[in-house]
């Protein structure tokens, strides 16, 4: 009886610890984030609502929601984010299609001091600019990462 005992207290403590370790990169990566401006105010589109645009040194996160209605239909369309560094150099262009069925965005971007970004909504994708910015953005924001340290953390067992 006492081998389950300690058993369950070692299972306890594993669990405690890696709520513990998550709560602190949770709270870690996202103290490291500094919100980031349009570029130019009047440029923003009315469609478009961004809720959170922030930026580390070395990546960063656009949040925003569009809404259409019956009167302006945005179907097929594209919104085009573009980010810029602090000397207002463009770092990266990325084309989100519009559909009926997602009302919101998420963008994440990989690229080195970015103080400012701009949206704007376009009917068709420059494909030369989009292959030659693609690789600064990315799917997801860190789950890959994650994934390496639960490894890491389950190879220390």
């Amino acid at each position: 009886m006492s081998r389950m005992k300690t058993f369950l207290k070692y299972i306890i403590w594993l669990v405690a610890f890696y709520v513990f370790s998550q709560v602190l990169i949770f709270i870690g990566l996202n103290a490291s984030y500094k919100p980031i401006e349009s570029l130019d105010e009047n440029s923003i589109v009315e469609e478009v609502t961004v809720s959170k645009a922030e930026a580390t040194s070395v990546n960063g996160r656009i949040f925003g929601e569009f809404k259409q209605d019956e009167n302006n239909s945005l179907n097929g369309k594209y919104i085009k984010i573009i980010i810029y560094d602090k000397e207002k150099r463009l770092s990266g262009v990325k084309y989100i299609q519009i559909q009926e069925t997602n009302q919101s965005f998420k963008v994440y971007f990989q690229s080195n001091y970015i103080d400012y970004y701009e949206i704007d909504i376009v009917d068709s994708i420059d494909s030369l600019e989009e292959e030659q910015y693609g690789y600064v953005y990315k799917e997801d924001d860190i789950k890959i990462a994650t994934f390496f340290a639960l490894l890491c953390l389950l190879s220390t067992l």
